[in-house]
């Protein structure tokens, strides 16, 4: 199960937000299709954005991990987003 990633781009920045709802998908083939996306292969940054997120799967954790991999090693700079509630 993996959560949606909703990939947005604007003035050459990607941003990709994860939401609550899952969906039974490979972590492989996501992984595949993200490394493929010529926005995020040409970004000047990567925002992730992991605002209002109440459940993560373990999955995702794993699909993340290697996200912020491909995005390091084309040294692009990432940038995490998480909004703490009291």
């Amino acid at each position: 199960m993996l959560n949606r990633i909703v990939i947005t781009e604007k003035n050459q920045i990607v941003t990709l937000k994860v939401v609550d709802e899952l969906r039974h998908v490979d972590v492989k083939p996501a992984l595949h299709a993200l490394e493929k996306n010529a926005a995020l292969n040409n970004s000047q940054k990567v925002s992730l954005d992991l605002n209002n997120l109440q459940v993560i799967s373990q999955e995702t954790q794993e699909l993340l991990g290697l996200i912020v991999r491909h995005v390091r090693l084309k040294n692009i700079p990432i940038i995490f987003s998480r909004k703490f509630t009291a």
